[in-house]
């Protein structure tokens, strides 16, 4: 069987989709900003397939959501800027994510 493009499911992860948004959202500001960098990225470069292909409406739409996406990251990022200061114990344990 051909590798499904499009999965819906996350290869390791045995929850459901709904657990993992949970998940994700629990995750330390730090490291979910990342997570969301990441997502934009992916979707960019989806976006940008799209675009060469001719799929003009669906290159658009996926560049809203990549902007919006992009504006969770920054989000995300303001949020930690907030709460860095109130968790030095924690980085202490487990240093802040690289996030460039």
């Amino acid at each position: 069987m051909a590798e499904r493009i499009h999965p819906v499911t996350v290869v390791g992860y045995t929850g459901t989709l709904e657990a993992l948004g949970r998940d994700l959202a629990r995750l330390r500001y730090d490291a979910g900003a990342v997570v969301l960098k990441a997502y934009a990225s992916e979707i960019a470069w989806q976006m940008r397939e799209d675009r060469t292909r001719g799929r003009q409406k669906l290159a658009g739409l996926l560049f809203d959501f990549y902007q919006g996406l992009m504006h969770a990251h920054e989000s995300a990022n303001t949020v930690w800027k907030l709460c860095r200061p109130h968790m030095q114990d924690e980085l202490k344990e487990t240093p802040e994510i690289d996030r460039r």
